[in-house]
């Protein structure tokens, strides 16, 4: 056997180590050194920016300095699009242009600093900055800026005073959905120079368009108080019952409307105990507010005629004057929202020492003088004019006889002690009576406006329905008083009627909404008494006593309604004489 073929000790063959792996080792590292060589002499002989280099988050890889400099100059500048948001966590922001913020970007030396990434180190560094480039590196360059400090400071106390946190003091607001109040709070400030490093660390880095901010000084709220006590206070102040604005008669001003608000106290702290400072808490449901608030009332106080009637006033000058004075007794009262008027207790005592004068009167079924005849037209043409602006009548009693001045069924008899005539206010604004005593072509009139505010087109008519008439009869009464022959007329006739009234409801534009019974009124029939002389009653079938034929009750026609915004109907005045012998 060879040399060549002896086995080693223990008779087993050992195979010889190759030289391959190292081989491959070094082809590695010699490419990488290749490789890494290439890549510095390409970094010295390039001129462009390297890949992933940028500002403003826009990669600027690939272009010349020239190249870079031109679209900054583009898309920053020009465009526009250089600004900065400045934001806030809970989403407050306000935007400036890097103009307003001082800041004007050098556009050639930003670019000269891309393009001197990886070119101003060693050959080594250049070539590994290259290759990192290559294998998907990022590199974020600062912009050059040239910075007017005095713009920026300027700019960074607006931004302060626009995202400043201010602190929140308790308070309240209270309407249909419900009692809401808002739970006390500290504030926060932003100081010029808080925003002025944020520019500085961020804008000025080249980073991205949106900077959040944090506020750097806390704010006590001046009045932040407590709230438990605030809402003990409140609930003290709302605990009356709901009210709208109303009229002040005395100081002629507007008294501020109250809303009722219901809420248990402990079950409200504990709600606001369990919110965050500034949080808006709804504490109850259970709020009435008024219809009317002191600031709307303001602006339509008395501002229309409602309601309106007028009457013509006849009979002797006494008379006359008794309806001047009721008429001035009632002029401007003021009725706010459910308040009424009563007529008896602003005008009575009808008596000589209260200023009435002595007039034609009803007295027991006769017609006397007395002080305060005619006292009742007033009240009448109140009653007409209320009910045509559909206001609620209280009390209302009509005459025992019908009234020549008025139509059936619009009188209004009052006395001293009773009857009462009262209107009440059932609208949600303050009504004034307006009560007008003016002389016309030599007639004497009255008139009555209420004063309130219309909130509709709606308008009304009054319907009088006959029902029946009581024809009078005539009396002649002889007496020695008389010389035969002689006669006259003691007591004047009157008709009888039963009249039923009715209140209409119309829209706008004409269409009846609703009819209502309003009132009955029963004027009772007087006889006619003739007096004569004794001895001149007509035997049978001689001409008989010429006597004088009763005056008719004429009615005037109710308001025709005028269709406009709002409408304001116009009662005509029936122009018809009145008997020396008229009554209330």
């Amino acid at each position: 056997m060879d040399e060549k073929e002896k086995l080693p000790a223990g008779g087993k063959r050992v195979k010889k180590r190759g030289k391959a792996p190292l081989i491959a080792v070094l082809c590695v590292v010699g490419a990488l050194v290749i490789g890494f060589g290439a890549a510095c002499i390409a970094a010295s002989r390039s001129s462009e920016i390297l890949r992933g280099t940028s500002v403003f988050a826009m990669d600027f890889g690939g272009m010349t300095a020239a190249q870079a400099a031109q679209t900054l100059e583009q898309e920053v500048v020009r465009s526009g699009s250089g600004h900065a948001e400045f934001r806030m966590s809970d989403g407050r922001e306000v935007s400036k242009s890097y103009a307003e913020l001082g800041l004007d970007l050098d556009c050639e030396q930003t670019a000269q600093r891309l393009c001197a990434y990886g070119r101003d180190g060693g050959v080594l560094q250049n070539g590994w900055q290259y290759m990192l480039s290559i294998l998907g590196g990022k590199k974020q360059v600062e912009p050059v800026w040239n910075i007017d400090k005095a713009q920026l400071r300027k700019a960074a106390r607006e931004i302060g005073d626009t995202l400043n946190d201010a602190p929140v003091n308790f308070s309240y607001t209270a309407d249909e959905t419900g009692l809401r109040a808002v739970k006390p709070r500290d504030g926060q400030k932003f100081t010029a120079d808080g925003v002025i490093k944020a520019c500085e660390e961020r804008i000025c880095s080249g980073g991205e368009l949106v900077y959040y901010l944090e506020p750097d000084v806390p704010v006590i709220a001046p009045e932040k108080g407590d709230y438990a006590a605030y809402l003990a206070e409140l609930q003290r102040q709302t605990s009356e019952p709901c009210a709208n604005a109303s009229y002040d008669k005395e100081s002629e001003s507007i008294l501020p409307e109250r809303t009722h608000i219901s809420f248990d106290l402990d079950a409200a702290v504990a709600k606001m105990d369990a919110a965050e400072g500034g949080a808006s808490v709804l504490i109850t449901t259970e709020v009435e507010c008024p219809a009317v608030t002191a600031e709307v009332l303001e602006q339509v106080l008395f501002r229309d005629v409602i309601g309106t009637y007028t009457t013509k006033v006849g009979g002797a000058p006494g008379r006359h004057k008794n309806v001047q004075l009721t008429a001035s007794r009632i002029d401007g009262y003021v009725m706010n929202s459910g308040e009424s008027i009563k007529y008896a207790e602003l005008t009575t005592p009808f008596t000589l020492e209260n200023g009435y004068f002595l007039a034609p009167m009803y007295f027991q079924g006769k017609t006397v003088d007395g002080a305060g005849g005619g006292a009742c037209q007033a009240s009448s043409t109140l009653y007409a004019a209320s009910l045509l602006a559909n206001l609620e009548i209280v009390q209302r009693v009509n005459h025992g006889f019908a009234s020549d001045y008025i139509g059936l069924g619009l009188d209004a008899t009052v006395a001293e002690g009773g009857p009462e005539f009262e209107v009440r206010n059932n609208t949600d604004y303050p009504i004034r009576v307006q009560a007008i005593f003016e002389t016309k072509n030599g007639k004497d009139y009255i008139t009555v406006n209420l004063l309130g505010t219309k909130t509709d087109d709606t308008y009304v008519r009054i319907r009088t329905e006959v029902l029946s008439t009581t024809p009078y009869e005539e009396e002649i009464v002889e007496t020695e008083e008389l010389a035969p022959g002689v006669q006259e007329v003691e007591q004047t006739p009157y008709t009888g009627y039963l009249v039923k009234t009715y209140r209409q409801i119309y829209s706008g534009d004409g269409k009846l909404i609703s009819e209502t019974f309003e009132a009955t009124s029963k004027y009772k029939a007087r006889n006619r008494i003739i007096r004569v002389g004794k001895g001149t009653v007509p035997a049978s079938g001689e001409q008989p006593i010429e006597q004088p034929v009763e005056q008719p009750i004429e009615q005037p026609e109710t308001q025709e309604p005028v269709v406009e915004q709002p409408p304001v109907p116009e009662m005509p005045v029936e122009e018809m004489e009145i008997p020396g012998w008229l009554i209330n």
